[in-house]
C-alpha cells in the first residue's frame, strides 16, 4: 500500500438541492471519469474520508473522480428547517444527476451508506457499492444508542459535532427512517450491482444482520475490520484497501 500523500481536494463544489439547500463537497481529480461519491456516517463530515483517501493505492486515486460530500446540516452544506430520511435520499439524487457519472460507485458509513443502498435499490443509475457498518433494515436499539452518543457529544460541546446543526441532533432522521421501516430491505433485494459490506466488529453487524444481508444481496461481498461502528473514522488504512481493491476488481484500468 502506498504511503499517504495528503493531497489537498482539486476543487471544492456546491450544488442546490431541490428545496435550494446548498450541498458542499471536495473533489479529487475533477478530469476524470470513473467517479466515487463518498458519504459519512450522520454528525460526520467530509472530513473523516480524507485519511482513507490519503491511503488509496496510487493506481486508484489518481484514476478516479472522488467526491466526499457533507450531508445537509453538517459541515459545509447548507442548514434545514427540518431533516428526514426523503430529503437525504433526495439530496443523493441531487448529487447523481449533477455528477453525471457511469460509472458512478457510492461508499457511505451508516446512514450515508443506507441513502446509497436505498438510491440503488430505488432506481437511480449507481454501478456499485461500499457499505460501511450498514444493515440491510435498521436497528432501532442500536439507532438509539448512536444518537445517544451524538447528543451527549453536543451537550459537551464535542469538537466532533461542533459543525452539525443542533436541528439534526435533536432528531427527525431516525423517525422518518421508522415510518416505513421495510424501506431499506425493499431496496436492497433489488441490488444487481457490485457491492461490499465492511462490517465492524464492535458495530452493527451481528450474526442477524450478516445473515439478512446475504440473503438480501446473495452478489454481496464481505469484509471486516476490527472497528466500532464509525469504520472509516477508526481504520482509515484498513477501508482505503478494502475500497480500493474492490474497485480494481469490478472496474480494473484498461
Amino acid at each position: 500500500m502506498s504511503e499517504p500523500f495528503k493531497s489537498a481536494p482539486t476543487v471544492h463544489m456546491n450544488i442546490r438541492a431541490s428545496d435550494d439547500v446548498e450541498l458542499a463537497a471536495d473533489v479529487w481529480n475533477s478530469d476524470q471519469a470513473n467517479t466515487l461519491l463518498l458519504l459519512p456516517c450522520g454528525a460526520e463530515t467530509r472530513i473523516v474520508w480524507r485519511p482513507v483517501i490519503d491511503r488509496l493505492v496510487e493506481d486508484v486515486r489518481h484514476s478516479w473522480r472522488i467526491i466526499a460530500a457533507d450531508h445537509r446540516g453538517h459541515g459545509g452544506s447548507g442548514r434545514s428547517l427540518n431533516y428526514s430520511f426523503q430529503r437525504s435520499r433526495d439530496d443523493v439524487a441531487t448529487w447523481i444527476a449533477e455528477l453525471a457519472a457511469r460509472p458512478l460507485v457510492i461508499g457511505g458509513g451508516s446512514i450515508g451508506g443506507a441513502l446509497g443502498m436505498v438510491a440503488a435499490g430505488e432506481g437511480e443509475p449507481i454501478d456499485g457499492l461500499i457499505l460501511l457498518d450498514v444493515p440491510v433494515a435498521p436497528v432501532l436499539e442500536r439507532v438509539l444508542t448512536e444518537r445517544s452518543r451524538i447528543q451527549s457529544a453536543a451537550k459537551v460541546g464535542h469538537t466532533s459535532v461542533a459543525t452539525i446543526d443542533p436541528r439534526y441532533i435533536s432528531g427527525g432522521v431516525i423517525e422518518d427512517v421508522f415510518r416505513d421501516v421495510g424501506r431499506w430491505s425493499r431496496a436492497a433485494r433489488n441490488l444487481k450491482i457490485p457491492t461490499m459490506l465492511i462490517a465492524g466488529s464492535r458495530g452493527v453487524i451481528g450474526p442477524e444482520q450478516l445473515q439478512e444481508y446475504k440473503e438480501h444481496i446473495p452478489q454481496g461481498e464481505l469484509a471486516q475490520l476490527a472497528t466500532s461502528h464509525l469504520v472509516a473514522r477508526d481504520d482509515p488504512a484498513g477501508v482505503a484497501v478494502i475500497l480500493g481493491e474492490f474497485l480494481a476488481r469490478h472496474w480494473p484500468k484498461h
